[in-house]
């Protein structure tokens, strides 16, 4: 899993600094990095939960549209019901989710 996803990383952020060339690369590390930490982890790890056989790309695929989904819902139920901010939102949401999950994915491992 950490193979595949570091793997993915790379080649995202090598399309990435070929499509904006004229951006820094620190800038590009930084976009990437949040963007899977906010949407890809959370969810591949609800993938790993939820289905036991899937194929790499269905995974990715499905763990994309997952995180979007779940981030959307948190963040805008966490606005409503903390007041917290639609910018400071998935920097508090993603931790607390990935490590909710990882402890559940961690649970489920040892059973």
């Amino acid at each position: 899993m950490i193979k595949e996803l570091a793997i993915s990383f790379v080649v995202l952020v090598i399309i990435l600094k070929f499509s904006f060339f004229n951006t820094s690369t620190a800038a590009i590390l930084r976009g990437t990095l949040l963007f899977y930490l906010v949407f890809v982890i959370p969810g591949l790890l609800l993938t790993y939960l939820l289905f036991d056989e899937l194929y790499i790309l269905e995974r990715y695929a499905l763990s994309l549209l997952i995180g979007f989904i779940v981030m959307g819902i948190l963040g805008y139920y966490s606005g409503i019901i903390l007041d917290l901010h639609i910018r400071t939102a998935p920097y508090l949401i993603a931790p607390i989710l990935i490590i909710v999950e990882g402890a559940m994915l961690h649970r489920k491992s040892k059973s």
